[in-house]
């Protein structure tokens, strides 16, 4: 705030200061917008996202992890 300015001037300046941090917001959300778009129609739109496949547990793996007490059976089986 400048001391010499009334309060008229006080809210004007707030004001610009308020529609050029909005244009800037708008200006953020179009480049988004056009990401979105290009990313949906070069065919890698968030939908048709696979996950990675899991890794396949082997019976000695399981074994190790269940005598570290890492593996909870009972709990893997949904009875917990």
């Amino acid at each position: 705030m400048v001391e010499d300015e009334t309060p008229v001037e006080e809210v004007n300046t707030e004001l610009n200061k308020m529609r050029e941090d909005n244009d800037a917001m708008e200006e953020q959300l179009k480049r988004r917008e056009i990401l979105r778009t290009q990313s949906m129609l070069g065919g890698k739109s968030e939908a048709g996202e696979v996950p990675p496949p899991k890794k396949v547990e082997t019976d000695i793996e399981y074994a190790e992890r269940l005598n570290r007490g890492e593996a909870n059976p009972l709990k893997e089986d949904g009875y917990i």
